[in-house]
């Protein structure tokens, strides 16, 4: 028995260790292997803003969208300060984390695993801070209900160049500076988008598509 115990524990931690798949069921190994469906519509889209809400704008009505999924939508962020700023946002009108659905929780996380090291590879990010701030949205001026996202802040060690235009991060190492402004054109957005979106898995649908 001792003997069966030590040979068990033996082919657990080389298991750990060198990925020996004798451990893993085969539904085990299957779930790992599924990716969340990215979606992104093959024609240029225009921007035509919720006026009530312009996080609840669809993507089908916003330029700066790079992909979108049945709870999130991905957009990039004018302000590029941090190369490659974007947020996450969700679908469904709602204000707090508390009130994220498991399913929504379970397809934030996945993005995260999908488009985080996307941004890494199309800049070259050092690291990342994700933000869950709305600070603004809570101000006594703002009367609507906000609307839950969150900040994806790439960071880097040195500058940076895309399309022509420098990027520093003087902050490196320390929190991000909000205030830092460096606002691109259209023309910028529409290379960035392309640039991220090669080093995602999308499935382009034509704009008045519904999703599968």
């Amino acid at each position: 028995m001792k003997m069966f115990k030590l040979i068990f524990f033996i082919t657990v931690i080389f298991g750990c260790s060198y990925g020996v798949p004798a451990l893993l069921s085969s539904s085990h190994i299957e779930q790992k292997e599924a990716s969340l469906q990215l979606y992104a519509y093959r024609e240029s889209v225009e921007d035509n803003f919720n006026e009530k809400c312009i996080l609840c704008t669809e993507s089908k009505d916003y330029k700066a969208t790079i992909f979108f999924t049945k709870h999130w939508k991905v957009t990039l962020w004018r302000n590029q300060a941090y190369l490659g700023r974007t947020l996450i946002t969700s679908q469904r009108h709602f204000s707090t984390y508390e009130e994220m659905t498991d399913e929504e929780a379970k397809e934030y996380k996945e993005i995260l695993r999908l488009f985080l090291p996307a941004l890494k590879k199309t800049f070259g990010t050092t690291h990342f801070n994700v933000a869950y701030l709305m600070n603004q949205a809570y101000k006594p001026e703002n009367k609507e209900e906000p609307h839950f996202h969150w900040h994806i802040i790439p960071r880097y060690e040195g500058k940076r160049t895309f399309a022509d235009e420098v990027f520093q991060d003087p902050d490196f190492g320390n929190s991000f500076d909000f205030q830092r402004k460096q606002y691109m054109d259209e023309e910028f957005q529409e290379k960035a988008i392309q640039a991220i979106r090669e080093n995602l898995d999308i499935t382009f649908l034509e704009k008045k598509n519904d999703l599968p």
